[in-house]
């Protein structure tokens, strides 16, 4: 992992996720891209310089942007990595999307999020969950609150299916670029319900396209697939849940929604990537 990508409208949630990407990118000494997008109807990169004085409240929030992503950068939880600014004016998501798959490449987005205490703020909400859809590589978002230091134990949810393995060996490259174990949860529903043996036999098979990997299983009955998650995670106490998402393009087991609940309600981080 060499490319970490940060959203940031320079809200508490975004400066948590900075200072956990931060942890991240020293374990797997990976660049750190720092990204805040001015939102604005008009075409700004395209406007003649001597009409751009007609619009002084978007140039104010330019400057105001420019000066506040400089402070960001210079913070000393960055200090020793190598950062990269980018302010971009526009759709906030799609200047997300668009660094994340084409102009930087990231292998990780971080991300702030919220709870349903919090209010809304510039880059989380619809933009998380259409950053989650759209993006390329694995997608973290952080509560402002979460004050862990380590990924000690990354716990993976998922129905193990055949159709995950691509997408989850990159989530298998964040663990490794942190050094952190992967617990197995098989969440069993009463609409999808599958006996031990199934479900061990399910597991195995996927544990064993991973030699080397230290793995450990749980299954756990819930009426539902993301309840069962967060549930469990309270008795295992992960320092991050991930999960392969079906985005909007595919009738999965678990979908996009299993994941935008765990984001509003779990305290832990959450760590999703598309299905291939």
């Amino acid at each position: 992992m060499k490319t970490i990508l940060i959203p940031t409208d320079f809200s508490s949630s975004a400066n948590n996720a900075l200072r956990v990407a931060a942890l991240i990118a020293r374990q797997a000494k990976a660049e750190i891209h720092l990204l805040h997008s001015v939102r604005t109807n008009i075409d700004w990169a395209h406007l003649p310089i001597e009409k751009r004085a007609s619009y002084p409240e978007t140039l104010a929030n330019i400057e105001k942007a420019e000066s506040q992503l400089e402070k960001e950068s210079w913070k000393p939880l960055l200090k020793g990595l190598k950062i990269h600014t980018h302010l971009v004016t526009g759709n906030t998501y799609e200047q997300i999307v668009h660094f994340a798959n084409k102009k930087v490449k990231a292998d990780l987005v971080v991300m702030g999020s919220h709870g349903p205490d919090e209010p809304k703020e510039l880059f989380i909400g619809s933009n998380a969950q259409k950053t989650m859809r759209m993006a390329q590589c694995p997608v973290l978002t952080v509560k402002k609150n979460f004050k862990g230091k380590t990924f000690k134990k990354i716990l993976f949810a998922s129905d193990f299916a055949e159709n995950v393995n691509a997408s989850f060996e990159k989530i298998l490259d964040v663990a490794k670029a942190v050094k952190a174990k992967i617990e197995m949860v098989f969440i069993n529903t009463p609409t999808d319900f599958k006996n031990d043996d199934n479900i061990n036999q399910i597991m195995d098979r996927f544990i064993a396209k991973y030699p080397g990997v230290k793995f450990s299983k749980a299954v756990y009955n819930h009426q539902l697939p993301d309840r069962g998650i967060l549930n469990y995670s309270l008795t295992s106490k992960p320092d991050m849940i991930s999960l392969v998402t079906h985005g909007n393009r595919h009738i999965p087991h678990y979908l996009l929604g299993v994941t935008e609940t765990l984001v509003y309600h779990s305290d832990f981080p959450v760590l999703s990537m598309n299905i291939k």
